[in-house]
């Protein structure tokens, strides 16, 4: 599963239009889709099932950080020169090896040239597959929370798709897709299942704030909420600044259980709108950090993970005010600013 005879083989189909394509589906997984596609759905349709989405998004990317951090596994790119290097490419792509994949089927590939990449420190090692597991958690996630049966069949299509783009592109072996693809029906199960088989679900969906009755039953979830994100950041093999990103958001989405959750319902122009800001509001918070680091020269990692925390907490907080100001969420009877 770590050979390159694959590659090999969706390369040799090389067009310019396959190429256009397939960089394409493969841009589908970096985060700027996911950023626009959870602020349409938690503030243009459900803001607590756009809540659980995301929480299915940050376990997925924590496990994958934390995969390719311990296994240390480089990319195809990494151990064959002699596939090509289609788009943007996180390691240098003047590698010296050529056709150094695994040697069969269930092997690994060999110990020198991994122990090499180990040594080197890659920038971004290659197993599991981030792309790979991040959509399909997406995807597979809003089908069990949102219940849209559509989104099913696009589950499906993007199940073969980005797998088929990342492996043609030369950025994964077929193990990392699979890897992928199994911290995707984890990811995305987890908080469903809890939920669900403890028929917390309903209680989840119409628990207004902090002081109703629903609190108590959900006190394991809400712990999950702030300790493992927290514990998280202590995590070595992690990505801390992910870890600070998670917590934000959940700091920020326990401040507004504890003032009360607005109700969704809403015309379709306030919908837009509420999306436009949490669009603007985030926007804003990204140029903002990013004046500061250029004006002020930070680079000390603490600051970033400020950076990440804020920039999150205010997406939920700030959009949140914002909105019941302008009156585009219509408070609920506990809801106060």
């Amino acid at each position: 599963m770590f050979q390159t005879e694959l590659n090999h083989f969706l390369q040799s189909f090389e067009s310019q239009w396959l190429t256009l394509l397939m960089n394409g589906i493969s841009n589908l997984g970096y985060a700027p889709f996911y950023v626009l596609m959870v602020v349409i759905l938690a503030f243009g349709v459900d803001f607590k099932r756009g809540f659980l989405l995301l929480q299915a998004i940050f376990l997925s990317a924590i496990l994958v950080n934390t995969a390719k951090n311990y296994f240390q596994l480089p990319r195809p790119l990494d151990v064959d020169n002699s596939l090509r290097s289609m788009g943007e490419y996180y390691n240098d792509p003047n590698t010296q090896f050529k056709r150094q994949g695994a040697t069969h089927f269930w092997a690994f590939p060999p110990t020198e040239v991994v122990q090499y990449y180990r040594l080197k420190k890659l920038n971004s090692y290659g197993f599991p597959s981030g792309h790979v597991a991040v959509t399909l958690t997406f995807w597979l996630s809003i089908g069990l929370l949102f219940g849209y049966r559509w989104v099913w069949w696009v589950a499906g299509f993007m199940s073969v798709a980005m797998p088929l783009s990342r492996m043609y592109l030369g950025k994964h072996f077929l193990a990392d897709v699979l890897g992928g693809l199994g911290i995707a029906l984890v990811a995305s199960m987890f908080f469903y299942e809890i939920l669900h088989r403890r028929q917390l679900f309903d209680k989840y969906l119409a628990w207004q704030r902090f002081k109703d009755p629903q609190t108590t039953q959900l006190q394991g979830f809400f712990a999950f909420l702030l300790i493992v994100p927290l514990l998280n950041c202590f995590n070595f093999l992690g990505d801390i600044g992910l870890s600070f990103q998670w917590l934000g958001t959940n700091v920020a989405f326990m401040w507004v259980a504890w003032w009360g959750f607005p109700a969704n319902q809403a015309l379709l122009w306030q919908r837009a709108l509420r999306v436009t800001i949490g669009l603007v509001v985030y926007i804003s918070m990204e140029v903002l950090f990013r004046t500061l680091n250029t004006q002020l020269a930070i680079t000390a990692n603490h600051w970033v993970w400020v950076e990440k925390f804020v920039t999150n907490f205010m997406l939920i907080g700030l959009t949140i005010v914002l909105c019941l100001q302008a009156k585009l969420y219509h408070p609920s009877v506990t809801t106060k600013v």
